[in-house]
C-alpha cells in the first residue's frame, strides 16, 4: 500500500472530513490519494495561512480536526501564521507539509536549503507546535500520524506538524507491519488534595464573588456544565472573549466581559469583588490589564488551568490560589460538591445589577451615536444582533471588528462566535468564515470585517464565490487602521504613519471589489439603514459583502488609555479607569 493512501486511511479512522490544502510538488502525493478517497472533500483556498486559519475556525465549530496540507519552501512557512494562532488559542489541527526527497534531506542537514525549495520546517516551528516530525522512514508513518494527532487533542490542545518528503509519500509499505503509537500512562496526581474543599470555603465567606468562564471550559467539554455550576452557586458571572458565545449574554448573572476593551460594567464588578474563580482562561494582558497585580487588587484569587506555565505567572503573589486541572474535572467536582455557597450575597447581585443598568454595553444615542452622518461600529452590532438566528454562527476580524463586536454582541449560548484573541492576526475573518461555514454543512456565517483587514486575505473572496458558501460579510469603511490611528494620536499627537490614506494606506472600492468576485453587494451609511438593509443582506442565498460607513477617526469607548510619563515611560491605569 502506498503511503499516501494509508495516510488518508487514516484521516478517515479519526472521522476527518474536510481537508484544506494547496498543491505543489512536495504534496502531490497526498493530494492524489486524497482525490480517491470518497469520504474525503478538498478544499483548495488561495494562501496557506488562510487554510490553517480555516482549519482553526472548522475545528472549532463542528469538533472535527482540521487538516492543511501545504508543499514545500514558501508554501509551508506561509502556514507558520495559523500554526501561531493555534497555539496562542489552544486549537486542535494538523499541519502536513511536503518536503524534498529523502536524499537530499539526509546528506546535506547542515545546508540553508535542501535541494530545491527544501528546509528543515519541523525544527523550524518546534517552538509554536506541541509536536512536529520529519518522517524519514516510512514504516514510522502510522506510529507519527498516531502520536501527533494524540498530541494535538490531549492535555492542553494545539497544533501539531508532519513534515513528509515526497519519495516517503510514495513509499510501499505493509499496513500490518507498522508500529502503533500507545500513549504513556500519565502520572496520576492526587484529585485536587482537598483544594475543592478549599475553594467552597472561600465562597462561603465571599461577599463580593465572581466566577470568569474561559474557552478551556469548552476545549474540555464541559460547557453544558457552566448552568448548573451558576445555578448552584447563584453568583455572578463573566466569560472572556473565547468563550463569549457559553452562556447566554442575558443571563440574569452574566455581568459581561472584562478586559482593556471591556464592557464597563463588567470591569466594576470584578475590579470590586473580593474572590475570582477563573476556569480555563489563561488571564492575558487584554483581560487583566498590563499590571496583573491591580487585577481584582482587594481580591482573592483562585485561577484554575490545565497548563502549569500559566499558573507560574502569578506563582509569587500569596492572593492567588493556583489550581492545576482540566477545566472538565474541576467544574465536575464543584457541580457534585455537598457545600452549596451559605452567603447571603443579596446586597452584591444588587448592586452588580445597578451597574449594569446605570452602564449599559451600547449607548447608541449617547457615546455611540452617529458622527458626521457616519453609523458608530458599537450601534450597527446592537442592532444587528436583533437579526440573528437562533444558531447563528459569527466570525470577526481584528481591530475595530474585534473589540466593538465584543464589546457589543449579544449570543443566546446556542449562537457561536469565532475568532483570533491570542495572535490577533488581522485577514483572519475571511478563511475563518470559510472554515466555520463548511464545519455547518455550507451554513450561514455571518463574518465582521474592517477595510484593513480585508486586504490581508483578499483573495478568498474566490474561494467562497467558488463554493457558493452563504456568507454574509460586513465590512467597516474607516479609512485603514482605526485603532492604529488612535494610537498613533494618543502617542505622537495627530501624526501618522501607514494607517490611512492621508499616512500612505488606501483601500480598494469594496462594492467593485465584491462585484468583480461575484458577490452581491449592499452599503449601510446610518442606523436607520441598518435597521432596513440587514435583513436583506441576511435573506439573500449565497455570498453577499455589505459596506458599513463609519467615521475615520470613530471614537473607541469604553477602553482603558495610558498616561506618559515625563522620561516617556507609558502608565496603563486599571481597569475600572474606562474611557
Amino acid at each position: 500500500m502506498k503511503v499516501s493512501d494509508y495516510i488518508t486511511q487514516l484521516f478517515v479512522e479519526h472521522n476527518i472530513k474536510h481537508v484544506f490544502s494547496i498543491s505543489g510538488a512536495g504534496n502531490v502525493h497526498l493530494l492524489n490519494s486524497i482525490l480517491q478517497t470518497p469520504e474525503l472533500i478538498s478544499i483548495h483556498p488561495h494562501q496557506e495561512q488562510s487554510g490553517v486559519i480555516a482549519s482553526i475556525a472548522y475545528k472549532r465549530i463542528c469538533g472535527r480536526l482540521g487538516v492543511m496540507i501545504t508543499t514545500s519552501g514558501g508554501a509551508a512557512t506561509n502556514a507558520i501564521t495559523g500554526a501561531l494562532d493555534a497555539w496562542a488559542d489552544s486549537i486542535p489541527v494538523l499541519i502536513i507539509s511536503g518536503q524534498e526527497k529523502l536524499e537530499f534531506v539526509k546528506i546535506h542537514q547542515n545546508l540553508r536549503m535542501w535541494g530545491v525549495q527544501g528546509f528543515d520546517i519541523a525544527k523550524t516551528v518546534s517552538n509554536i507546535t506541541k509536536y512536529s516530525v520529519l518522517i524519514s522512514d516510512p514504516k514510522r508513518v502510522k506510529y507519527e500520524f498516531q502520536k501527533a494527532i494524540y498530541t494535538a487533542e490531549t492535555g492542553r490542545p494545539g497544533p501539531v506538524w508532519i513534515d513528509i518528503p515526497t519519495d516517503v509519500q510514495a513509499a510501499q509499505i505493509e499496513p500490518n507491519e507498522l508500529e502503533s503509537f500507545v500513549p504513556e500512562l500519565e502520572n496520576v496526581k492526587p484529585e485536587f488534595n482537598g483544594l475543592i474543599n478549599q475553594v467552597e470555603d472561600m465562597l462561603k465567606t465571599a461577599e463580593r464573588p465572581v466566577f470568569i468562564f474561559g474557552n478551556g471550559v469548552r476545549l474540555s467539554g464541559s460547557e453544558h456544565l457552566l448552568p448548573l455550576l451558576v445555578d448552584k452557586f447563584k453568583i455572578p458571572f463573566m466569560l472572556a472573549w473565547n468563550g463569549v458565545d457559553m452562556m447566554p449574554s442575558d443571563h440574569p448573572l452574566n455581568y459581561g466581559r472584562e478586559g482593556t476593551y471591556g464592557q464597563r460594567c463588567a470591569n466594576y464588578v470584578v475590579q470590586n469583588a473580593d474572590l475570582i474563580i477563573t476556569v480555563g482562561t489563561r488571564m492575558a494582558i487584554p483581560q487583566i490589564g498590563y499590571d496583573y497585580k491591580e487585577f481584582g487588587r482587594d481580591a482573592k484569587k483562585v485561577v484554575v488551568d490545565i497548563d502549569r506555565n500559566e499558573l507560574d505567572k502569578f506563582a509569587n503573589d500569596s492572593s492567588f490560589l493556583l489550581i492545576e486541572a482540566n477545566a472538565a474535572k474541576f467544574l465536575n467536582e464543584m457541580v457534585k460538591s455537598t457545600k452549596a455557597s451559605e452567603t447571603n450575597i443579596n446586597k452584591w447581585i444588587l448592586t452588580c445589577n445597578n451597574w449594569r443598568s446605570k452602564y449599559p454595553f451600547v449607548e447608541p444615542n449617547g457615546m455611540h451615536k452617529e458622527q458626521d452622518g457616519k453609523l458608530n461600529s458599537y450601534a450597527f452590532i446592537w442592532e444587528l444582533n436583533k437579526h440573528f438566528d437562533k444558531d447563528e454562527i459569527i466570525v470577526c476580524d481584528m481591530g475595530t471588528a474585534l473589540t466593538c463586536t465584543h464589546q457589543s454582541i449579544m449570543l443566546n449560548g446556542k449562537q457561536r462566535m469565532v475568532t483570533s484573541t491570542g495572535l490577533g492576526e488581522m485577514g483572519f475573518g475571511l478563511p475563518g468564515a470559510i472554515g466555520a461555514s463548511l464545519a455547518s454543512d455550507n451554513g450561514r456565517v455571518i463574518c465582521i470585517n474592517g477595510d484593513g483587514s480585508m486586504m490581508m486575505n483578499l483573495q478568498e473572496l474566490q474561494t467562497i464565490v467558488q463554493l457558493n458558501l452563504p456568507i454574509k460579510l460586513f465590512v467597516y469603511i474607516n479609512d485603514g487602521y482605526l485603532t492604529i490611528k488612535h494610537t498613533q494620536n494618543n502617542l505622537f499627537g495627530n501624526k501618522f504613519a501607514g494607517s490611512g490614506k492621508s499616512s500612505g494606506v488606501t483601500c480598494p472600492d469594496f462594492e467593485k471589489v465584491g462585484k468583480a468576485f461575484g458577490f452581491k453587494t449592499f452599503k449601510i451609511h446610518s442606523l436607520d439603514e441598518a435597521k432596513t438593509i440587514i435583513p436583506k443582506v441576511l435573506k439573500e442565498d449565497g455570498p453577499v459583502l455589505c459596506e458599513v460607513f463609519i467615521h475615520s477617526f470613530q471614537l473607541l469607548a469604553p477602553k482603558t488609555s495610558f498616561n506618559i510619563n515625563p522620561d516617556g515611560t507609558l502608565v496603563s491605569p486599571p481597569l475600572e479607569d474606562l474611557s
